[in-house]
Formats: structure tokens, sequence, C-alpha cells
């Protein structure tokens, strides 16, 4: 004989509706709560990775140098299925950035995340995160600056020989004597290939960080990496190629520049820091 369950009373149903809004809402705040202030959500169209962001806030290392003292614990990421997955650091490190980077840099399908992170003891490294065996792991990694309070600041990805992997370029120590890098990635490992002394890419205290651009001022189909000169008032147009970084053409600005707001094939807008936007156009480096 089947046992019949009594039917739920009609002045619970609103009640439990209202119980899972409510559930639901705390949730969403709560997940909400847990991402990086002032982060942003990275995006792509494609790859297993569809997003990425920092989660976690915390203050445990007070460098402070993107204007706080908070900086993420964690990075979270959602996969093309719709799951999202996290990876915490351990408390003897942290994410000192703003907003990940997705880019697939050797153009296998997958994407990797690149992410500045720091340790308490021995300062920033960039460091790479993918999906590996189902789940999202570090892939390679720079060496720490070897300093506490020491950063880094990523200024983009190319392809500098042709080879079909992009490299990756960052500026170590843009406040103190910066140095471009650039970096080979392996698909496990990063390998440092050229640098070139005298650039910035960042003002100590400011949450802009993209001050570099790629822009093809030779008109040879090769994009040359845009970056500020130490006192950030020129932006310097660098020939990259396996062997060498080469100053090909320079642009002076009116005043200290405080970001990139637009790139296109022709020109590049910079807002300055004291106010007011600049055109640069490619005739301009030449």
């Amino acid at each position: 004989m089947k046992r019949l369950q009594p039917p739920v009373p009609r002045l619970l149903l609103p009640m439990a509706v209202a119980l899972a809004i409510a559930v639901a809402a705390v949730t969403g705040a709560m997940a909400q709560a847990e991402r990086l202030p002032d982060g942003d959500t990275a995006r792509a169209g494609s790859g297993d990775i569809v997003a990425a962001w920092y989660v976690a806030p915390t203050n445990r290392y007070g460098h402070g140098v993107l204007g706080d003292s908070i900086e993420a614990g964690g990075l979270a990421v959602e996969t093309a299925d719709g799951t999202t997955l996290r990876l915490m650091l351990p408390q003897t490190q942290v994410f000192e950035d703003i907003t990940p980077r997705i880019v697939d840099l050797d153009r296998d399908g997958r994407n990797e995340i690149v992410t500045i992170r720091a340790s308490l003891t021995d300062g920033a490294a960039l460091a790479v995160y993918g999906m590996r065996d189902g789940g999202l792991s570090l892939v390679a990694e720079t060496p720490e600056i070897g300093q506490r309070n020491r950063w880094l600041n990523p200024a983009g990805v190319l392809d500098v020989d042709g080879d079909g992997v992009d490299e990756i370029a960052l500026v170590k120590t843009p406040h103190i004597g910066g140095i471009l890098e650039i970096w080979s990635f392996t698909g496990e490992t990063l390998v440092k290939r050229l640098d070139h002394a005298g650039v910035s890419n960042h003002a100590i205290g400011s949450r802009a960080l993209n001050l570099s651009a790629l822009l093809d001022i030779d008109g040879d189909a090769r994009p040359e990496l845009i970056l500020p000169d130490q006192p950030r008032t020129r932006l310097l147009a660098l020939d990259i190629t396996p062997w060498r970084v080469r100053v090909v053409g320079a642009a002076a600005l009116p005043d200290e520049i405080g970001e990139i707001v637009e790139v296109s094939a022709s020109h590049l807008d910079v807002r300055l820091r004291g106010g007011g936007n600049v055109r640069l156009r490619v005739a301009d480096f030449r």
C-alpha cells in the first residue's frame, strides 16, 4: 500500500519561496563581498576559462602600491561549462593586482591567467595559472624580485620571434629604475629572454595599470611596444626582436601620463595625470 504524504499547507508555500529568495540574496551578497574591492572581472570569448577575478580581500601585506593596503588572497575563474573554481594563496602571499588577464599564450585553445603575485618577504613575481587535470593550478612563474615591497607590472603580450607563442612583457620595479623584461612561455615554465632599462608603466599609489600599448609606428606589420620612460613624460616606441630591444621612436607629453585610454591602428589617446587628454598619432613617434 502506497503511503501518501500530507499536502504542504498553502500558507507555507509563499514562506518557502520567500526563504529561498532570502538565502539566494544572502549568498549573492556574500559572493560579492568576497571579491576584491574595485577589482574587475576579465572575460574571454573562447577557451576553457571565460572569466577570472580576484577574491578574499586581505590586508596581510600592507605595501599599498596600488593606493590602499587591501590585496587579494585568492583567484576565481568561470569555465566554459559554467563551473566556478577558486585557488587560495598561502598566508605568505597575495595577489598585488586589480584585475587578472586572460590570454591563450601558446595558442593551444586553453587560456592562461596572468597575475601579479607578491610574497610578503620577497616581493612580486609574475604568476601564470590555468586549468590542469580538471583544476585551477599554477602553471609557470618568474622568480620573486627578492625583497619585500618590490613590485612589477605586466606591459603586454606579443610574439617577438614569430613562433606562434606570445611572450610576456613586464616592467620590474617601475618606480625605481624600471626594467623591461621579456619572458617566453614554454607551456610549463617562463624563460627570460631580454631586458631593457629606463622605462616605467606605473605611478606609485595609482590604480591605473594600463600605461602601455602595442602600435605599429613604421608600417612593417610588427607592432612596437609603447612604454613611458622613467619620468613618464615621454612615450617610447620599442622594437623587440629575439635578440634585442631598441628604441625606434619617442613622443613627448605635456605632463606625466596618467593612463592610456584608447588605442587604434593610427593613434592612441592618453589621459594626463594632471588632467586632460592628448592624442598621439603614429607620426608623432617618428
